[in-house]
């Protein structure tokens, strides 16, 4: 799979990483595994007493969730989901990515929601890149809203064929095959949620082996547990929406992580010219259109990765105005750092009260 790097990165040592993945010694017992996946990178640095090299797991994983959501294979369990006419059977990677997207596109209003495929690829940002060089067609731009919103989509049991109404991730019985009830023309797009659902996959094949001090990150989503090699929680940097005129970036906070997940997502590098007009690659599903707010990134922490992941995203459509209001009425369940402007182009940021104690900005 492959998406915009989002601007998030950890403050380790991490190398840079050639065509073929390696191993770093560090500190003590933790050691580092990096390589390439969906479209970008992964770096790992754990604690393990026996020096175990997980490096073959982690590939096996990351490629298992491509073969079941990039759209940029054409046998992946996605793309033949969307080639489908009217159903079609899905794994267990799937299901879960599915059913979270479920929930968050309830809980955001619609603005999270994986059914934009046909509208990233008219924009020139999917696997399809289907947009022309001409002007924009409103019409088609309609045309293709028609069939985006999870209400055309429906979860079914394949062996009862009852639909299933609402279910925790949880509570998934992976003995029983699940399938989509699908409008024909309706595709799924998982690049904005499947990073971090694979680092929250890698985590747990760390967890299963008894480690518990680890950081993974892929694409720039990270997830942390317990301590690094000197004894401190991990710290993260955001990047501040700028470069120099050598493309140099330079940190805009540094956060320090308690078992948690944090994801970054942003419009500022990844874009498109059209007509001389900038669109970001950012696209709203409800105008169908590239998004036109003033945020310019929002990171969220949560307990788990695909969470964060799916509400940077959501926050991204929505604009900081309606991302602090989230924020502030769901204090319990996800934290934010939001970066935006205002009318005269000045930076201005905003960060949860739980995080405050946690956060260090560099705004000089």
């Amino acid at each position: 799979m492959k998406k915009p790097l989002p601007f998030l990165f950890a403050l380790i040592f991490i190398g840079s990483c050639g065509e073929n993945a390696h191993k770093k010694t560090l500190d003590s017992s933790y050691q580092m595994i990096e390589g390439l996946a969906q479209g970008t990178s992964y770096h790992i640095t754990y604690s393990d007493e026996m020096k175990r090299d997980f490096q073959l797991s982690v590939d096996s994983i990351i490629k298992v969730i491509d073969l079941s959501m990039s759209t940029y294979l054409g046998n992946s369990r996605v793309s033949l989901c969307n080639n489908s006419e009217s159903k079609c059977i899905v794994d267990i990677h799937m299901l879960k990515v599915f059913w979270k997207s479920y929930e968050v596109f309830y809980l955001t209003d619609g603005e999270f929601d994986p059914t934009v495929k046909p509208l990233i690829d008219f924009w020139g940002f999917g696997a399809g890149k289907i947009t022309s060089h001409g002007a924009i067609d409103s019409s088609l731009v309609d045309s293709l809203l028609k069939y985006v919103g999870l209400e055309h989509l429906k979860l079914y049991n394949t062996e009862s064929g009852a639909v299933i109404e609402y279910m925790s991730a949880r509570d998934f019985d992976q003995s029983i095959s699940y399938g989509l009830l699908k409008d024909g023309p309706t595709q799924l797009d998982f690049n904005a949620i499947a990073q971090g659902y694979t680092v929250d996959v890698i985590c747990e094949l760390l967890e299963s082996k008894g480690v518990l001090n680890y950081l993974v990150e892929v694409g720039g989503e990270v997830r942390v547990k317990g301590k690094n090699g000197k004894g401190n929680y991990w710290k993260v940097g955001v990047d501040k929406p700028i470069e120099d005129n050598r493309g140099r970036r330079s940190l805009q906070a540094v956060l320090t992580l308690e078992n948690k997940s944090i994801a970054t997502s942003g419009n500022y590098r990844k874009f498109n010219i059209k007509d001389g007009i900038k669109y970001s690659h950012t696209i709203s599903a409800k105008t169908g259109y590239p998004v036109t707010q003033q945020i310019l990134s929002a990171t969220v922490i949560a307990d788990d990765c695909m969470t964060a992941d799916a509400f940077a995203t959501a926050f991204m459509v929505m604009g900081h105005k309606k991302a602090i209001n989230y924020l502030q009425e769901h204090k319990t369940e996800i934290q934010g750092y939001l970066i935006y402007s205002d009318d005269k182009g000045n930076f201005l940021s905003y960060a949860s009260t739980e995080l405050q104690e946690k956060i260090d900005e560099k705004l000089d």
